[in-house]
């Protein structure tokens, strides 16, 4: 499948070699790293253990625009520079990196002050122990690369390392058992498939909510990593490919189309009625709000008042009016008028307004895009009985589940019935 790919820095197999050009910078970096080495530098050594053969690898973007990195490895490592050409050649390798800083300047990435050219990919590949990048430890190994706007740190980590960082971030760890394995599926399963969408990316995925917060090594814990154990590899399909399988917080009653939502026209995901959610408190909410300051965070100049116009079968709200006194009014998706008032404030697109006094009120239900699965109602489920898999049902009808990778023989684990011409949504 698109997007998968194995940790591309092979040890087994002899770099290429390395044109002449590069080799005074790779000297100097080299002596640079050896001589950052300090006698207990580092912290003790966690060991991590190795990702099971056949899991895919995740190119996590951890940050991006930034002009300066900490990168500390409290064990055996190597560093590895790649060429425009694809080729690699080690730098240096040893026993632990002290706190090394890696800086963005004119377009090049410079390590230890040695800068790394053309095109300057830098490759931290810790052996089983985890890298700490700014204070936070991660699992695989992570690539420094100059962007447009500064240097870009991603994260390549095996998908089941990957989630056991995403699900405790995404669901409170102390829920039941299968709202957690729920969890751990739906995330999988969106992983794939921003995995091939992304393919001629140089990441699969963010580490915010704009796809799924992922905090690496620091925030794993035992009930999510049984979460993650227990439904390893197991996935969403829909005619043949893993889909988005969105997910939020509390859909307020009844879960939301996904082209209304989100604008996404190919996402197979059905709005359904939930009667689990209740116990989350924000099943319902009210929200007063000064009048002069929602109109100014809607960015229209002369912005007078605000107007439902048209809602979803479901009751959310599709489009915002913004009048402008006798100027015609300028139209906004419920999803971007939310995004521009705050998605704290207006909890969700399920609500409705009203002026009072130099105030709007807003009242509504649910918290986020209520596309998939709704979280409380997982947790509602669970506590009702349901298994994983009958929670994975009521929210994403007919989907498929079932394996997406095999975790013994490391091959290819592309669908053998996928249909070359569906794309993954979102």
């Amino acid at each position: 499948m698109a997007g998968y790919a194995d940790n591309p820095v092979s040890p087994a197999r002899p770099a290429p070699a390395i044109p002449a050009r590069y080799l005074r910078p790779l000297i100097t970096f080299a002596t640079a790293a050896a001589l950052a080495l300090a006698p207990n530098a580092c912290t003790r050594r966690i060991e991590i253990e190795p990702p099971p053969e056949g899991v895919p690898t995740v190119r996590v973007l951890l940050l991006r625009g930034r002009d300066r990195a900490e990168v500390r490895i409290p064990g055996p490592y190597r560093i590895v520079l790649r060429t425009d050409s694809d080729e690699t050649e080690e730098l240096a390798a040893g026993d632990g990196l002290a706190t090394t800083v890696v800086t963005y300047q004119r377009g090049d990435i410079s390590v230890s002050g040695v800068i790394a050219r053309a095109p300057g990919i830098v490759e931290f590949i810790p052996q089983d122990v985890p890298f700490r990048l700014d204070g936070s430890s991660y699992r695989g190994s992570l690539l420094i690369a100059p962007g447009s706007d500064g240097l870009r740190a991603i994260n390549l980590v095996d998908m089941e390392g990957y989630l056991r960082g995403v699900v405790p971030g995404e669901m409170y760890t102390n829920w039941p058992e299968a709202a957690l394995q729920a969890q751990a599926v739906a995330a999988r399963t969106y992983a794939l498939a921003r995995m091939r969408a992304r393919a001629d990316r140089d990441y699969d995925l963010v580490s915010t909510t704009a796809d799924q917060r992922y905090a690496g090594l620091d925030a794993e814990k035992g009930t999510t990593d049984a979460a993650v154990l227990a439904t390893a590899a197991l996935a969403l399909y829909h005619r043949g490919w893993p889909f988005a399988a969105y997910y939020h917080s509390c859909c307020g009653g009844h879960t939301a189309d996904p082209l209304s939502a989100l604008g996404d026209p190919r996402s197979p995901i059905q709005p359904v009625p939930c009667t689990y959610c209740e116990d989350s408190r924000e099943f319902e909410w009210t929200q007063r709000i000064p009048r002069q300051e929602t109109l100014a965070k809607l960015g229209v100049e002369g912005a007078t008042g605000i107007q439902i116009a048209q809602r979803s079968p479901d009751g959310r709200v599709t489009q915002v009016d913004v009048r402008r006194g006798d100027e015609p009014p300028v139209s906004m998706t419920g999803a971007a008028f939310r995004q521009r008032v705050g998605g704290m404030v207006v909890r969700s697109t399920l609500f409705r307004v009203r002026r009072d006094g130099d105030r709007y009120v807003f009242q509504g239900r649910g918290f986020g895009h209520g596309v998939g699965m709704c979280q409380w109602g997982a947790r509602g489920m669970a506590e009702a009985g349901n298994d994983f898999r009958q929670i994975l049902e009521a929210y994403y009808p007919g989907a498929e589940l079932r394996s997406a990778y095999e975790l013994e023989d490391g091959g290819d684990h592309s669908p053998t019935n996928a249909d070359p011409g569906e794309t993954a949504g979102g």
